[in-house]
């Protein structure tokens, strides 16, 4: 007696739904579309193990025109500024913060 596998079309139907969604939802940002990003706030440091991704990204938001502001630490590593807060580097980041969010709300009447 063989068995069959496959899929009733209703339940091929349901999963192929269910992979598209899931492929939507774990799409790293590098492929997505990017312009309708609001104003983005990058950091990283040139040691960070996703480095050359991040900077494609990067590429790809001014590429579509998103106001995107940078800061590439030299010698810094993936989450640098919550592990070594006291840093320099980290420092800089967390006043580069607090521009870019001056920069993006609106002016006080």
């Amino acid at each position: 007696m063989g068995y069959s596998t496959a899929l009733p079309t209703e339940e091929f139907r349901s999963l192929e739904l269910l992979l598209d969604d899931l492929c939507r939802v774990v799409t790293p940002p590098v492929v997505r579309r990017l312009s309708d990003y609001p104003p983005t706030f990058v950091s990283f440091g040139d040691d960070e193990m996703l480095r050359d991704p991040i900077r494609e990204f990067i590429v790809r938001l001014d590429d579509v025109g998103v106001p995107t502001t940078t800061v590439e630490e030299v010698g810094m590593f993936h989450v640098y500024p919550f592990l070594m807060p006291w840093a320099d580097a980290s420092r800089r980041v967390f006043s580069e913060v607090g521009r870019f969010i001056d920069d993006c709300l609106p002016a006080e009447p």
